[in-house]
């Protein structure tokens, strides 16, 4: 049991959710300026639903290879937690005094309404 102590430390990921989501309230820093990414690219190609697949399951492939590595090389493991947290951050302290947005499609309910 004392070898699997160190799975611990993916415990961080909700925490770093938490802190992303407090970069990402422009009500906590109303006077800073929203920047939008956009460029004349994201209007040249068409918005494609199929891609929301690997974009969305980036966050399974993580902990998916955070596991392996944990298996295969603890060290490798440590290290690429260690990164992975402090890439985030960093990102987060850039979020924080550069907000940014990039306008998205709007959501279609899940489920069909049917007539009656």
């Amino acid at each position: 049991m004392k070898r699997f102590l160190p799975l611990a430390g993916m415990l961080v990921f909700p925490l770093l959710g938490r802190l992303y989501a407090l970069t990402d309230d422009p009500s906590r820093h109303p006077h800073r300026p929203i920047h939008s990414l956009m460029t004349h690219w994201d209007f040249a190609f068409p918005l494609v639903k199929l891609f929301v697949l690997p974009y969305a399951a980036w966050i399974a492939y993580l902990y998916a290879c955070l596991l392996y590595f944990f298996f295969k090389d603890p060290a490798v493991y440590r290290k690429a937690l260690v990164t992975y947290v402090a890439c985030a951050l960093i990102c987060y302290g850039i979020y924080t005094v550069f907000q940014t947005t990039v306008p998205r499609p709007a959501l279609a309910a899940a489920i069909p309404s049917r007539g009656c």
